[in-house]
Parts: structure tokens; C-alpha cells; sequence
């Protein structure tokens, strides 16, 4: 008699498919950058809890639903949160195997309104330039905070990097962007960023600077060799008494940390706390990037490098960072004798 082979376990199977469909729900995470899946989540939740708090239902929102939670937000959320929070809303029903009809004229009108009205309300950080900078970095104190604020700053300038991404910045053999010193200067290994979302990856290098006080190398060995971190997280949250942390600084801290240096300097010249405090309140931390592109430009260097060091792939978007500055360059009124 043939032999019979044995049945496969019902208990094999189903752990096999729970395996699977683990795998697979980590290669779906893996599609989107952890900072965009984080901010999905939490614009669901808080979809989710509008909708239950109103007696609604969440999924499958009707267009009418979503056009009275956006229109609800609309007063106190930027244009941009909105935008994004209504992407994450269709993710979330598309993985579910449902759709959100986003041509329904109650839908699409009351968005389209929300971006006439509020759209030209956003406001963009005032771009850092290079003689910002050098006062900023100048007066910073020889603190514990003061040594990483300036490496920060000047790293953040030189690099022209995301505050993510500044402050994933890691030394030794641990996950994030590795930074490490050569003979020229350092270099900074790039993997999954916004625009390089299949994990491509990209090489940052920082030569010498002509001026040791705004040298970004001599600056970030100066808080290496200061803070004693030789593996982990570069930029670290700092107590105000000294005490440097394990855990690497927020986006939001190191937003905290340029306007920080700007209330400093506008101090420094003269300006009273308020009027300080709102000149503070026009940077963040996407002006270092900022300021990188539009200094590097107006002192002349080629366009295709500017774009590399940023790692913007469409000239366009080098250009809009640029084009204030661009419109006083040799402007036709300046011909005029006026």
C-alpha cells in the first residue's frame, strides 16, 4: 500500500498565517517614513474621537462628515495639518478596503473654500543667513547647552538637513544617520529621508571652515569631546542644570534651539524682550536649511550643487527657497536712477 502522508496541522497553518500576515504588515509600515506614519496615526485617533464624540462613524465617513470635521479644524489648523490629516484618513479607509468619494461636491467644495480662505495665511520661517548665524553662534555661553546649540546650529546650516534628520543623527555603529571625521572634514551617511523614501540613502560632507569659531566640524568635536558621547544620539536633550539625556532632541527642540540663539542675538543688539521674542517667533528649524540654500546661492555657488548638498531633486523647489532673494538680484527698478 502507498504510504499516506501525514495531514497537515490545522495549529502549523494558522501560525504560518499569522507569520505571514505579521511580515507582510511590516513591509506595509516599512512603505511610509516613520515620521509620516506617526503623524497618520495620530490624525486617524483624532478623527476617530471627533467622529464618536458627534455620534458619527469614522469608517466609512461620509463626505459630508469629513467636510464638517475639516471645516470644524479649519480656524486653528494650518492648511498643510489638514491636508495631511485628510490623507491619512483616506489611507486608513483605502487599507481597509474602503473609499472616500473625495469628488463629492460636499467634500471637495468646503476643502477647496478652506484653502481660498486660509490657504494664503500660512506663513513661511524667515531663512537664517550666514551672517545671522555667525552673531548667533558668537554669543552662545560656553555652557553644556551652549556647545550643542552651536554644533547644532552650524551643523544644521552646513548640512542643510531636516530637523528629523538633525536629530537623528548618531555616532558609533548604532540606527540613524552615521556622522564620521575624515581628513577633510566630516561625513554624514544619510538613509531614509522625505525625499528619499526608498532608502536610496545619500553621503553629506562638511569640509573645514575657513573660521574656527563657525567651523562645523571643529564645533561638533568640540560637543562630542565636551558631552563625552561616543555612541548613539549626536544632539541629546540637555537639562537645565547640565544634565545631558540618553534620548536625542525633538524636532520641536531644536526649533526651540534656533530661536533660542535668534532671541539671544536680537537682545544683543538692542532689541527689548518683546520685540525679540517676536523675532524669534519668525524662525524655527527648517530656517537653518533655509538659510543654507538662499546663502549659498546669493555668494555664488552652482545651483547643482546647492541642490545635491539639500538633496532636492526638482529645481523648482530650490528655486521657491531662493526667490525673495532673487527678486532684488540685478532688479530692473535699479537701472532707473530712482
Amino acid at each position: 500500500m502507498p504510504t499516506q502522508l501525514p495531514a497537515k496541522r490545522p495549529s502549523t497553518q494558522l501560525a504560518t498565517l499569522e507569520t505571514v500576515l505579521e511580515r507582510a504588515k511590516g513591509y506595509s509600515d516599512a512603505a511610509r517614513a516613520e515620521n509620516t506614519r506617526r503623524a497618520y496615526e495620530a490624525d486617524w485617533r483624532h478623527f476617530e474621537f471627533w467622529c464618536k464624540t458627534h455620534g458619527l462613524s469614522p469608517l466609512p465617513a461620509l463626505p459630508g462628515t469629513l467636510a464638517a470635521y475639516l471645516a470644524a479644524h479649519a480656524p486653528e489648523l494650518k492648511v498643510s495639518t489638514l491636508g495631511r490629516r485628510l490623507a491619512a484618513i483616506r489611507a486608513v479607509h483605502l487599507y481597509a478596503g474602503q473609499s472616500i468619494d473625495l469628488a463629492a461636491p460636499a467634500l471637495r467644495d468646503v476643502w477647496t473654500g478652506i484653502r481660498r480662505t486660509h490657504g494664503g495665511q500660512q506663513t513661511k520661517k524667515r531663512a537664517l543667513l550666514t551672517a545671522d548665524l555667525r552673531k548667533a553662534v558668537a554669543i552662545l555661553p560656553d555652557s553644556v547647552i551652549g556647545i550643542r546649540d552651536r554644533a547644532l546650529l552650524l551643523i544644521g546650516f552646513a548640512s542643510a538637513m531636516r530637523r528629523s534628520e538633525l536629530a537623528a543623527i548618531v555616532v558609533g555603529n548604532k540606527p540613524g544617520h552615521r556622522v564620521r571625521f575624515t581628513d577633510k572634514g566630516l561625513v554624514i551617511e544619510v538613509g531614509r529621508s522625505k525625499s528619499d523614501q526608498e532608502s536610496k540613502g545619500a553621503v553629506i560632507g562638511i569640509p573645514f571652515g575657513s573660521h574656527a569659531e563657525t567651523c562645523p566640524v571643529r564645533a561638533l568635536r568640540a560637543w562630542l569631546d565636551a558631552s563625552g558621547i561616543t555612541s548613539g544620539p549626536v544632539f541629546r536633550s540637555v537639562t537645565r542644570h547640565g544634565h545631558i539625556n540618553k534620548s536625542a532632541m525633538t524636532g520641536h527642540g531644536i526649533a526651540l534651539a534656533v530661536k533660542r540663539a535668534v532671541f539671544r542675538t536680537a537682545l544683543a543688539d538692542g532689541y527689548d524682550k518683546k520685540a525679540a521674542y517676536t523675532l524669534a517667533d519668525t524662525v524655527g528649524g527648517h530656517s537653518l536649511r533655509a538659510g543654507f540654500v538662499t546663502s549659498a546661492d546669493a555668494a555664488g555657488a552652482p545651483i547643482a550643487k546647492v541642490m545635491e548638498q539639500a538633496r532636492h531633486v526638482r529645481f523648482e523647489t530650490t528655486r521657491g527657497y531662493i526667490r525673495e532673494a532673487d527678486a532684488f538680484r540685478d532688479n530692473a527698478v535699479s537701472y532707473l536712477g530712482l
